[in-house]
């Protein structure tokens, strides 16, 4: 995934996040560059590649409707591991699955 680092997202979310991710694109707020949330949104890259992208913006607000946030099994899998830095490296396809 390509990294792009601004402050932008931060100003334009009014506070709300500090990064998104649009495949292959990762917009983040500079500070958090190399920290877990780069490895959450990185997760986000994987888990949209497997269901080629448009399949997984389907099944993500899907899971928001009727679970929420916390509860989307995208989010619980990056939750999770953004804090295991070497977690793609050995992450199984469709790891996101085990939640639902």
């Amino acid at each position: 995934m390509i990294v792009i680092e601004t402050k932008k997202i931060t100003e334009l979310s009014r506070g709300r996040f500090d990064a998104l991710s649009f495949w292959p694109l990762i917009f983040i707020h500079p500070y958090y560059v190399g920290k877990p949330l780069e490895t959450h949104e990185r997760i986000h890259g994987e888990q949209a590649k497997e269901l080629l992208v448009v399949g997984w913006w389907i099944a993500y607000l899907f899971f928001l409707a009727i679970r929420g946030y916390k509860k989307n099994p995208f989010e619980m899998e990056a939750y999770e591991n953004q804090g295991r830095i070497t977690y793609l490296d050995n992450r199984k396809r469709y790891a996101w699955r085990q939640k639902v």
